[in-house]
């Protein structure tokens, strides 16, 4: 194999870290290579003697049954197999006779999985290779050949030596961007159950990154909007203040009283409060801050309830109902009203209540109740 060929084919798995596709062309291109019928890379499971990750050529469609049960675990003929593997060094590639301590391939013990595919896919020998040296599974590449483990090109020990650590690398490179992108999947969904619009932008107003709810406001377009990836407002003379509260949310020095903005809506209907906070972190863009934006709709009732109140435990049920009218913004007479009860019945319910909390007054309640509400969206359950 020329050096440009190895090059070739240790370019195509790194790019396999991030594009998983590409694990095919890696299988076909050391198959091809190394005068193989068959190469696979893939994770084996030591504990559940399955492959979760299993990477093979094209057209393999004849052999899905046994991917399926080795991938699974069902076969309970590899594992011996495979734990010599593991004892062996990164890129040192063995026939499987070697693997297994034996002088021929005849002298193979029985292995019913193996026994099985050899004669579908019309394979008399097969060796394999470790990748890694780290971590929980053991990273492995597998060729199968059409010939005896006797009549094996040397180069091929040659060649796997040098692209074992690499293909190793990828597949531990892809580990981790499985993981980052996992979490970043989950940290979206989690920014997205935020009662209120959020939008992360730069100073320039560029939205980075925005939730369900604020393109629900957009696509309202009442009192804000997204245009050309800026976050901007419906009435023309609120752009300026927004401008300016991005702006001054990126830097040091502004205190919190100062990053709030009234934006009007062309309904007519309570403005949308919009409110600044800084995101400082090296971390996240170096020499740079990026602003959060939140986005509060005082006309959506939902975001008041009594859930923190009620997890006081104190409180009885009659005395939670009355609170979450009340923070509600219901009078006293209509709450009676709606309860079926006499006002004085629910003046000394709304007066325990504020008692138990330790509140002196019903602002207080409502402040409480407010405090303690997660800022989360109600979402609907799955059927």
């Amino acid at each position: 194999m020329s050096d440009k060929e190895l090059f070739e084919i240790a370019a195509s798995a790194i790019e396999a870290s991030t594009r998983p596709e590409k694990w095919t062309e890696v299988c076909e291109r050391l198959g091809d290579r190394c005068n193989a019928l068959f190469a696979f890379v893939f994770e084996f499971d030591p504990t559940l003697h399955g492959a979760p990750i299993f990477h093979t050529p094209e057209n393999l469609e004849f052999m899905k049954e046994f991917i399926a049960l080795f991938k699974s675990g069902a076969s309970n003929d590899e594992p011996r197999s495979y734990a010599s593997i593991a004892r062996q060094e990164v890129g040192v590639f063995l026939p499987e006779a070697e693997l297994l301590g034996v002088t021929h391939d005849s002298a193979i013990p029985p292995n019913a999985f193996r026994d099985g595919y050899f004669p579908l896919i019309g394979a008399q020998s097969r060796g394999a290779a470790r990748l890694n040296d780290i971590g929980p599974y053991l990273d492995a590449l597998s060729l199968h050949f059409a010939y005896g483990s006797k009549h094996m090109d040397p180069q091929v020990r040659n060649d796997i030596a040098l692209l074992g650590p690499v293909l190793g690398m990828a597949l531990e490179a892809g580990r981790i961007f499985r993981a980052l992108s996992r979490g970043y999947a989950m940290l979206l969904e989690a920014f997205d159950t935020l009662d209120c619009g959020a939008v992360i932008c730069e100073p320039d107003g560029h939205i980075l990154l925005s939730n369900r709810t604020f393109q629900a406001f957009a696509r309202e377009a009442d009192a804000i909007l997204e245009v050309g990836g800026m976050v901007s407002t419906v009435a023309e003379r609120g752009r300026a203040g927004l401008a300016r509260l991005v702006h001054d949310a990126t830097r040091s020095g502004t205190t919190s009283r100062d990053l709030v903005l009234a934006l009007e809506r062309r309904s007519g209907k309570l403005p949308i409060i919009a409110k600044g906070a800084p995101l400082r972190s090296a971390d996240i863009r170096a020499g740079e801050t990026l602003a959060l934006l939140l986005f509060i709709d005082p006309e959506d009732e939902t975001r008041i309830s009594v859930e923190g109140l009620a997890a006081f435990g104190v409180l009885s049920p009659a005395e939670i109902e009355v609170c979450d009218l009340l923070v509600r913004g219901v009078p006293t007479k209509d709450i009676a009203l709606r309860r079926d009860t006499s006002t004085e019945t629910t003046r000394a319910q709304i007066k325990s209540a504020t008692a138990k909390l330790l509140c002196t007054s019903r602002l207080d309640l409502v402040r409480l109740a407010l405090s303690t509400r997660a800022p989360l969206a109600d979402r609907p359950s799955a059927p």
